[in-house]
């Protein structure tokens, strides 16, 4: 047995702030209480590191989380407590393979496959994300599951399918801004360029700081013709986020020649295939 001393001393400060992570909080004290996490030191080792948790200390809780899956393999919310510590140190690799275990041991915790979908779409595995709708479908689709999903299917060039969970986000939530968003990306890689530029326009109705949303909505400009517009887009999108001015510098340009074989002040840019946040 791995006997450590105590990790106060590792103690460090959390600068970052928190993520989506106060959802399973309840969760996680129902496992504790409830499902039998064990006595002595696997469940004090559970106690630090939740109490770790709460204050966003990640590197703590993550430690003793690990310290308890050592006593005890088979905890599901020790899993679960470690994801999210794993989530708020930025490793959500790492939190995507604990949540696979914390439904491998408890298949019925719909929260925790929730975020997983989310997770998965988070770090571009659209086709694992749509291969857990398949094998375990949600009782409930959400709008924040029907999004991921629209935004798995983007992934894996089911663009048409994607518009249709888009547009059931939308009928519950008429003003979601990333719903608009990702389908204008999904009309745009249809080449319905009209409607796309409709969406990045709703969008940025809702939130005008979306930096992608000017972006993207000024590529379709570009392809729509109007170059002014389209320009007016794009060097607003710069002043948002400095780096989407790199398109707009010479290096930029010149690149986006070496791409298209056009000049880049001429050249019809294609929209982002890629997803951006």
């Amino acid at each position: 047995m791995n006997s450590r001393g105590p990790l106060e001393a590792q103690k460090q400060a959390y600068s970052g702030p928190p993520k989506v992570l106060g959802t399973f909080s309840a969760v996680l004290l129902f496992f504790f209480f409830a499902a039998g996490c064990g006595t002595g030191q696997t469940e004090r080792y559970l106690q630090q590191a939740a109490d770790h948790l709460a204050k966003g200390n990640y590197s703590l809780a993550q430690e003793y989380y690990s310290q308890a899956l050592e006593l005890n393999p088979r905890l599901a919310a020790a899993y679960l407590g470690r994801g999210k510590s794993y989530e708020g140190l930025g490793s959500l690799a790492s939190a995507v393979d604990d949540y696979v275990h914390a439904l491998e041991l408890q298949p019925d915790l719909e929260e925790v496959k929730e975020r997983l979908i989310q997770l998965l779409v988070e770090t571009g595995n659209g086709r694992r994300a749509l291969d857990q709708f398949a094998s375990a479908p949600p009782r409930v689709l959400t709008p924040s599951l029907l999004l991921a999903r629209g935004r798995g299917r983007m992934q894996v060039e089911l663009a048409s399918e994607a518009i249709e969970d888009f547009n059931s986000v939308l009928e519950q939530e008429s003003q979601n801004v990333s719903a608009h968003y990702y389908r204008g990306l999904a009309h745009a890689k249809l080449g319905e360029f009209p409607a796309a530029e409709e969406d990045f326009t709703a969008a940025i109705s809702l939130d005008a700081g979306h930096a992608g949303a000017y972006w993207q909505r000024g590529l379709v400009r570009e392809h729509r013709g109007t170059k002014e517009l389209a320009a007016s887009d794009r060097q607003k999108a710069a002043e948002l986020d400095p780096r989407m001015s790199f398109a707009e510098s010479q290096i930029g340009k010149n690149m986006i020649e070496n791409l298209t074989g056009q000049a880049g002040d001429d050249a019809k840019l294609e929209p982002f295939s890629k997803e951006t946040r």
